[in-house]
């Protein structure tokens, strides 16, 4: 479970920063148009009463059913949140996404598509807490054909915080407060960084778990891969690790190419897509540590730069252009990689 205290301290964040506006600025997708009808019936008139009559108000009452299921799990969940940052002693929250493992009466997929399309509340953490249980009720994969309602609902999610100790101003000014400490005092410098990190990786962790829910179900293409590649970015650019979502990233290019049987020129697109990722620069320098210097007798920082993982890059890299050299070749070896790896 999460820590209760903890994230009372996000939610105040959340509030104070007022990041809720990122979330508000974005356009969800539009909904999926309706499917026209048969031009064959055309002019028909359909008499009250008939079974088609009756048919349609029947698939009308379910959607209906289940538009309200949706409605009162977002409610309950969002009761749920708002009683844990009232008092945090007397209620918890889940660590994953769980909601409906154990949910009884669960709302159709459509009704959860539709739901998740655009932020439930202006609160960025209740938004991602409520938005991330909800996809319990989705399925493990999605097709090509409702991968759109994934982005969608990942274009509103709420964006991750910045980790502390990113920001060199915010460096220099908890350096500054280490002058004069004696080593016997080491313990309670390193508790008190734990506490200043702790506020905005608690955070994270809603938000992250809503985002990567909402990564690993799309299916795999070029517009997926661009999706996790931007998403790595965003990480690397306010010191989340990316580690976890580039060994998923790097195993799903493989299957992709090992399964999927892509053409030479969706596996061209997406090796350069891959090149211009491994020359990305944008690495940032991240506070790890706090640690007693023998040499000067002093506290220091320890920081260390976090970036793309160049190696998996390179590993994927090397294996699509191993497909486009053997277009024939029915097996790929992907070292590092215990992924299946023969096509259909």
């Amino acid at each position: 479970m999460i820590d209760r205290c903890g994230l009372v301290r996000c939610v105040l964040i959340g509030l104070l920063l007022g990041v809720s506006a990122q979330a508000a600025e974005k356009k969800p997708l539009e909904p999926k148009p309706k499917s026209v009808a048969n031009p064959s019936n055309a002019g028909t008139v359909t008499k009250p009463g008939t079974t088609a009559d009756v048919g349609k108000k029947e698939t009308t009452d379910s959607n209906k059913a289940a538009t309200e299921k949706a409605k009162a799990a977002v409610a309950e969940l969002t009761k749920a949140f708002r009683d844990f940052a009232k008092k945090p002693s007397g209620s918890k929250l889940s660590s994953k996404a769980e909601y409906f493992s154990a949910a009884q009466d669960e709302p159709t997929v459509d009704a959860l598509w539709n739901t998740m399309q655009r932020p439930v509340s202006s609160d960025p953490l209740l938004d991602a807490y409520v938005r991330w249980q909800l996809t319990s009720g989705l399925p493990e994969k999605v097709d090509a054909s409702h991968g759109r309602y994934l982005l969608g609902a990942l274009q509103t999610a709420p964006l991750p915080y910045r980790r502390f100790g990113t920001d060199p101003q915010e460096r220099r000014q908890f350096e500054s407060r280490l002058h004069g400490i004696k080593q016997e005092q080491e313990g309670e410098v390193k508790d008190e960084l734990g506490r200043l990190r702790a506020t905005v990786d608690l955070a994270n962790d809603i938000v992250i778990g809503l985002r990567d829910a909402l990564l690993t179900r799309l299916p795999r293409s070029y517009e997926a891969f661009s999706m996790v590649l931007g998403e790595a970015r965003v990480r690397v650019d306010v010191g989340v690790p990316v580690g976890g979502l580039m060994k998923n990233f790097a195993d799903s290019v493989h299957d992709w190419v090992a399964l999927d049987s892509p053409n030479p020129g969706q596996l061209e697109a997406v090796g350069d897509m891959l090149g211009k990722a491994k020359d990305y620069q944008g690495k940032v320098d991240v506070l790890r540590e706090v640690v007693w210097n023998d040499k000067e007798l002093a506290m220091k920082l320890k920081v260390e730069k976090e970036g793309l993982d160049k190696k998996r890059l390179e590993t994927a890299i090397k294996e699509i252009k191993q497909a486009i050299a053997n277009p024939d070749q029915n097996q790929f070896k992907f070292k590092d990689n215990g992924a299946a790896s023969k096509k259909k």
